[in-house]
């Protein structure tokens, strides 16, 4: 009976080692890749939904918009750069406008220019 039990156990351990193995040899299998990791760091301050807003900014582009304030957000673009097709991040600053009479959001424009406004 001993035997029996000592087999059935070494058999477990063997196959939980074996697992390991296998999940530590599969590459990015549990770590977020680069481009995630950036991505994360960006989004602390830039949204990806422009109705949860994270930060302020003040447009800086010397058009009518001009020191007027918005908020940052943060899309995923995928570019030629330096001579390859690359993903990267693009952050705009998107002023916003509301209507006079309701003060219901009137539009978005974007702002190329900007300085964000500290927390």
């Amino acid at each position: 009976m001993a035997s029996r039990r000592m087999v059935f156990w070494q058999t477990v351990t063997g196959a939980l080692a074996l697992l390991g193995t296998v999940l530590l040899a599969t590459p990015g299998s549990a770590t977020a890749t680069d481009s995630q990791s950036f991505d994360s760091r960006i989004g602390r301050s830039a949204t990806d939904d422009s109705s949860r807003p994270k930060a302020m900014c003040v447009c800086q582009d010397g058009s009518e918009f001009h020191g007027l304030a918005g908020f940052l957000e943060r899309q995923s673009i995928t570019a030629t750069l330096a001579g390859g097709i690359r993903q990267a991040f693009k952050v705009f600053c998107f002023v916003e406008a509301f209507d006079v009479g309701t003060l219901e959001l009137d539009f978005l424009r974007p702002c190329n220019t900007f300085v964000p406004l500290p927390r």
